[in-house]
């Protein structure tokens, strides 16, 4: 969802938020499943990502935009494992991802 002129001076200014939600599929569960029994190990069952994202897109003048962006990830690849060097598999953290983009139109 966005909204554009979100202030009386900056008309082509725009505030974007977003959620996204992906499941994983049952085959990939079952994968998981698969690792975990052949490891004798707590192998984490991936589950879901969700992704929660706000940005600005400001005009900063006609033909140039500068768009600011923040993202939290909730199980980053559905809890993909990752093996640190520990070896004890366990599930990715949630991440924090920023972003910058900018557009120049002549």
């Amino acid at each position: 969802m966005s909204f554009i002129g979100p202030f009386a001076n900056r008309l082509h200014d725009k505030i974007g938020v977003g959620v996204a939600y992906a499941r994983i599929s049952g085959r990939a569960k079952d994968l998981d499943r698969d690792f975990a029994a052949f490891l004798n190990s707590n192998w984490p069952i991936r589950d879901y990502e969700a992704l929660l994202t706000t940005s600005y897109l400001a005009e900063i003048r006609q033909g140039w935009t500068l768009q600011p962006t923040l993202q939290y990830v909730f199980h980053p690849g559905g809890g993909a494992v990752r093996v640190p060097e520990s070896s004890v598999p366990e599930r990715a953290k949630n991440a924090i991802v920023l972003g910058l983009r900018t557009v120049l139109k002549w």
